[in-house]
């Protein structure tokens, strides 16, 4: 068996969007937010995914939760960087330049079971 761990999302880092998406600890609920794409990863054809996408998603979590959770005026000018596209399953983790998910190259058949977690660490709890 082989394992990787791959952070993901928006946080508050400098390069990751200097945001936290929300979460509620209590029923295990999130809205998972990709990182801007900045200029390396711009795809013009997600430049409105933050204001479409993501804005509903923080509207439907706020009905769940009963707060008010928006996006930052920050991130309603970017474009998103998907990676992983979980809706189309799109991943590029695996790429050479791409330090994090490198060791994905190195899974083969003999491994056995292989998994690939997703995780987020940065997203903070509302307050509900």
């Amino acid at each position: 068996m082989k394992a990787i761990l791959l952070r993901v999302g928006i946080d508050s880092g400098k390069y990751a969007g200097e945001w936290n998406a929300p979460c509620n600890p209590a029923n295990r609920d999130f809205v998972y937010v990709p990182v801007p794409a900045g200029n390396r990863f711009k795809d013009p054809s997600l430049d409105e995914y933050y204001v479409e996408n993501i804005t509903l998603a923080l509207d439907v979590f706020s009905q769940r939760n009963q707060c008010h959770e928006v996006l930052p005026e920050s991130l309603k000018s970017e474009s998103a960087h998907l990676d992983p596209d979980f809706s189309s399953c799109r991943l590029s983790y695996g790429n050479s330049y791409n330090h994090k998910g490198k060791p994905l190259n190195e899974f083969c058949k003999e491994d056995g079971e292989r998994y690939v977690i997703f995780y987020n660490s940065r997203s903070y709890a509302v307050k509900v």
